[in-house]
């Protein structure tokens, strides 16, 4: 599993999970703190298969709008410590408090 993270906030939470993540065998990532930083350092997102996103709010419906505009096949979810704060929408949503729950989650993706 080739997992991407974009995490505008780059805070606490974040660097937990990337700490937790760096332990699991069968998944490996990359990160940065928005897209263009992402595409320039990492390339785009076409060889990934999954896409972790905590965007904001403010930048929500960007990403929302974006991404399955420049990327239609991949697949991706909001990740966040404040479930709460983002709107109703289809695309999958994580806690970052709950790790072993999004790495159960990519896992059953990878199989």
């Amino acid at each position: 599993m080739k997992l991407a993270v974009i995490d505008y906030k780059m805070g606490m939470e974040c660097g937990a999970f990337l700490n937790y993540l760096d332990k699991i065998e069968g998944i490996e990532f990359a990160w940065e703190g928005n897209l263009g930083d992402f595409e320039k350092k990492h390339g785009g997102l076409d060889n990934y298969d999954f896409l972790l996103l905590h965007p904001g709010r403010a930048m929500q419906n960007y990403y929302l709008t974006k991404i399955p505009e420049k990327y239609p096949n991949l697949e991706f979810g909001f990740v966040t410590s404040n479930v709460n704060a983002y709107c109703e929408s289809d695309i999958p949503m994580f806690d970052y408090l709950k790790p072993k729950a999004i790495v159960d989650f990519l896992l059953k993706k990878k199989k």
